[in-house]
């Protein structure tokens, strides 16, 4: 799972399951899903990891223009 700032509102997403970082599919956070996902999201604000995803690199390259 990932979540990015797409310029207006942070989009929560599923990555692929074959490991290579891309963007499966979409999906909104709701009251049942953050209830479930909360304690995930505490311990990982303890030490964040981030990354880059090249195809949000491509996309906002895309409005560079």
């Amino acid at each position: 799972m990932t979540a990015y700032w797409n310029g207006s509102q942070i989009v929560f997403a599923f990555l692929c399951e074959h490991g290579t970082g891309r963007i499966d599919e979409e999906f909104d956070l709701d009251d049942y899903v953050w209830e479930e996902w909360e304690p995930v999201f505490a311990a990982w604000l303890v030490s964040p990891r981030f990354s880059p995803r090249t195809e949000l690199l491509q996309w906002a390259r895309k409005g560079d223009n």
